[in-house]
């Protein structure tokens, strides 16, 4: 799993080129990426355009979702994500 930071850095970039080119705003989408057994989903309500590696959050790959009630969560996405 060392490439983690190389993708997180990715999708922080390509977060800020998606708001930058209008294509989505804000919060107004998700992105994710697997690792071996976990998918790294943004938590939900992240600014695509201001995402530091705390917004991606781990989600075993292998194990039944449910969303948790707790903060910060995965994206209400996340099961797409997984799939």
């Amino acid at each position: 799993m060392s490439n983690i930071p190389q993708r997180m850095d990715e999708l922080i970039a390509l977060g800020a080129e998606l708001v930058d080119r209008g294509l989505v705003l804000g919060s107004g989408g998700n992105l994710s990426f697997r690792a071996d057994d976990i998918a790294c989903v943004t938590r939900s309500g992240a600014p695509l355009h201001q995402l530091v590696p705390g917004d991606f959050m781990p989600v075993p790959i292998d194990e039944a979702y449910h969303h948790p009630d707790y903060h910060p969560r995965p994206s209400l996405e996340t099961p797409m994500h997984l799939a």
